[in-house]
């Protein structure tokens, strides 16, 4: 049977990281690439967040219904890591939807306040950048390292 859940958490894994640097690249730079104004760039950052904040619900509740292809029979280790990346899960999609809201608010606010709300988006998108890299890394560590979801090959 088909699991989405490894190619729907990858999205928002890689939307995260990609904000993150065009976030970066906007705030902390004047370089214009190709004339695109700092005003769309801007733009696609929080169109890139928001996207971020539902593909990352999308995958986390995806991830309930992949943990059914994972047997935990027996395996303390495994079902601790399974608990870890779940726990870990669930604060990636918590810190990514408070990063997609306060950067909701700082383009709602106005000017005299935004720096704040721009300040707090940033930490909470660092933030969130590093929690949900964790959170992927320990998704690889159950698929690489303990073939979770993984079915066997039968010999030949």
């Amino acid at each position: 049977m088909f699991d989405p859940h490894p190619f729907l958490a990858a999205f928002p894994i890689v939307l995260v990281v990609v904000t993150l640097l065009l976030h970066f690249f906007v705030s902390y730079t004047s370089f214009s690439p190709c004339g695109v104004s700092r005003e769309c760039l801007e733009q696609i950052v929080t169109f890139q967040i928001f996207t971020a904040a539902l593909f990352g619900i999308v995958a986390f509740f995806s991830g309930y219904f992949a943990n059914g292809y994972v047997t935990l029979e027996g395996e303390g280790a495994l079902a601790e890591l399974v608990a870890t990346h779940h726990a870990i899960g669930r604060l990636s999609m918590l810190f990514i939807l408070c990063a997609a809201a306060f950067r909701a608010v700082s383009c709602i606010s106005q000017r005299e306040r935004r720096r704040i709300w721009d300040m707090l988006f940033t930490v909470f998108l660092v933030l969130s950048t590093a929690i949900t890299l964790y959170a992927g890394s320990l998704g690889g560590a159950l698929v690489f390292e303990h073939g979770a979801g993984v079915s066997l090959i039968d010999n030949l």
